[in-house]
């Protein structure tokens, strides 16, 4: 997406994290939505995008933020990217203020002599939850007794800090990468471990409770999540027309996490298909698929597979086409898109409806040509503000046969 207007300098990778948080917030709606538009026309898309949707916390709304721990001369920082000026703990205003009184406390404790060898060795800190509980992550480079023993006593004064942090976890990255979650894990040695708490925490949307793993793909911004759900229903169902669970209906979830839209889609669907490429996140949708419909809260048949989500892979971990079921894909992918041939193989399956959703804009007009060139053609677009401060969106996208006419739509 064409690149918005930026703040004025709060600290250069405090900018390059939020540059339009400064903004009130409905300037920056306005921003967006213009921005939107211009970029749908220069690539020649079709079907407009509607009004974009706002979110109910436009500031301190992210549920999963991330510190770097760097040294400054003399000083210890808790920043961003490295170059933060000014400031031990640079302010942040997309980072809820529990977050940040988490950093604070760590940063108190680096500081003090007992904990000062971490210093070297941590790379980041990463809080993430809801926005009543919390887990914290300390992504170290290193592993050994003194190490786990420090770690483990942060891990004390956070459980006892009554700052609602139910669990912590040591994330062992040798790489000291940019990611919390590095892209090669080590061979040997540990590489994750826990200091105390659940293994999994506890969030909730609407009438669902799920679990997920401290590691697991979650969004980011809670408060828009339900927006997010409601429009994907708007959007894969016919308005005033949902699907009871006898319905001879499929929905194949592509990348689907730990569960969310599964969920969410319980009763409407007679089977629903998830697949996602991480063990740990479908071994959190089959607990979550288990506890409700232990609560009878699913009145359809849930089933999730681990595998890579290629065009070679993926016909081995789908069901085959059964003409008795009409089948609809949901696919909410990484911000770089689908791999090569994945659309194509969806496509092949003859799906009535496909809701694709896109957290990076920018591989919109490649990905909507792949579904055209596949027999598909966009019938809605409906962006969310899933990053308010940010210039990204989230932008979801229904496609249905191009032989279908408007009406039956």
């Amino acid at each position: 997406m064409e690149q918005l207007p930026s703040s004025q300098k709060r600290g250069q990778s405090v900018q390059e994290v939020e540059p339009l948080a400064h903004l009130e917030y409905a300037e920056e709606l306005a921003l967006k939505e213009a921005a939107l538009r211009k970029f749908w026309q220069t690539h020649h898309l079709h079907s407009f995008p509607e009004s974009l949707l706002p979110s109910p916390k436009p500031r301190h709304y992210r549920t999963t933020t991330k510190r770097r721990v760097f040294a400054k001369g003399s000083s210890l920082v808790m920043g961003f990217k490295g170059g933060d000026r000014g400031s031990a703990l640079p302010v942040s205003l997309l980072e809820p203020e529990p977050h940040t009184a988490i950093y604070r406390l760590i940063l108190q404790k680096l500081t003090s002599p007992p904990y000062r060898l971490l210093i070297p060795h941590l790379n980041h800190v990463i809080v993430r939850g809801s926005y009543q509980e919390f887990t914290v992550i300390l992504s170290v480079d290193r592993l050994n007794a003194e190490i786990v023993r420090k770690l483990k006593l942060i891990g004390e004064h956070l459980k006892g800090a009554g700052l609602s942090v139910i669990s912590a976890f040591v994330l062992h990255d040798p790489t000291r990468s940019d990611y919390y979650l590095e892209t090669h894990r080590p061979e040997t040695g540990v590489s994750f471990k826990k200091l105390f708490g659940p293994d999994r925490l506890r969030v909730r949307f609407g009438d669902h409770s799920y679990l997920l793993g401290p590691t697991a793909f979650s969004q980011v911004n809670e408060s828009m999540i339900p927006t997010m759900l409601q429009t994907a229903r708007q959007l894969l169902l016919k308005p005033n027309q949902p699907m009871p669970p006898n319905n001879a209906g499929r929905l194949l979830d592509l990348y689907c996490g730990y569960g969310l839209f599964a969920g969410h889609f319980a009763n409407d669907f007679a089977e629903i298909v998830g697949i996602d490429y991480e063990q740990s996140a479908v071994e959190g949708a089959q607990q979550n698929a288990r506890r409700l419909q232990g609560e009878g809260q699913s009145g359809g048949r849930m089933r999730f597979v681990a595998g890579a989500i290629t065009a070679a892979v993926l016909p081995r971990l789908l069901p085959r086409v059964d003409s008795r079921l009409i089948e609809f894909a949901l696919l909410d992918p990484p911000r770089q898109g689908t791999a090569g041939g994945v659309v194509q193989a969806i496509a092949g399956r003859k799906p009535a409806r496909v809701l694709h959703i896109f957290c990076g804009v920018d591989v919109i007009p490649q990905q909507i040509q792949e579904w055209e060139e596949s027999g598909y053609t966009v019938d809605r677009v409906i962006p969310l503000d899933m990053f308010p401060g940010t210039p990204n969106l989230e932008v979801l996208v229904l496609l249905v046969p191009a032989h279908i006419g408007k009406e039956e739509r």
